[in-house]
């Protein structure tokens, strides 16, 4: 029997707790319940082609939106006597609305019910705190963040996810986040 106060075992006949003192329950009281196990790490590779979708389907749907932009400015009226400079700094902000898209999108999906981008949904696989907790918002964004840092160091940050312990990338240690397997 165990002390519904501390969770210590009690011998069958006593009537308090040794370790706390409170009284012993009346009749046997089950074990305390332990946290169940995490399912299995995703590995580099899984993560990988996870990427590789998520860059496909994002990739779509930007180019797509670039393209129409482009032909709006450049192949309309809008676009006859623009100069040199204002097409470049129209194109550098076309590439930044890029890169704070796919900051998003995997900042939101990941904070999301799902847990997972698009990607990583359907290879099977999702993202949760070090506990196994939904992210916040601010907790992906900053994953999302890190992992910009690891493909700044020529993707090693992201080869880290086949050598570590728990699978995780720099940008999961950054964040302190797991990728972990769908039950």
């Amino acid at each position: 029997m165990f002390c519904q106060s501390c969770g210590k075992e009690i011998p069958g006949s006593a009537e308090f707790c040794q370790h706390c003192g409170k009284p012993a329950p009346a009749q046997e009281s089950p074990a305390p319940a332990a946290a169940a196990p995490l399912p299995p790490y995703a590995g580099f590779w899984l993560r990988f082609l996870a990427v590789v979708i998520d860059f496909i389907l994002y990739g779509t749907v930007a180019v797509v939106i670039i393209a129409a932009f482009i032909f709006l400015l450049v192949g309309g009226d809008f676009g006859d006597g623009l100069e040199e400079g204002v097409i470049i700094g129209l194109t550098v902000l076309l590439e930044l609305g890029f890169y704070l898209g796919w900051f998003l999108y995997f900042a939101i999906l990941e904070s999301s019910k799902w847990q997972a981008s698009a990607g990583k949904k359907i290879v099977g696989i999702y993202v949760t705190d070090i506990h196994g907790n939904r992210l916040s918002f601010g907790r992906a964004a900053g994953r999302s963040f890190g992992a910009m840092v690891s493909h700044m160091t020529f993707y090693f940050g992201n080869i880290m996810a086949g050598f570590t312990q728990r699978k995780q990338a720099l940008h999961d240690l950054i964040a302190d986040c797991l990728v972990l397997r769908s039950r």
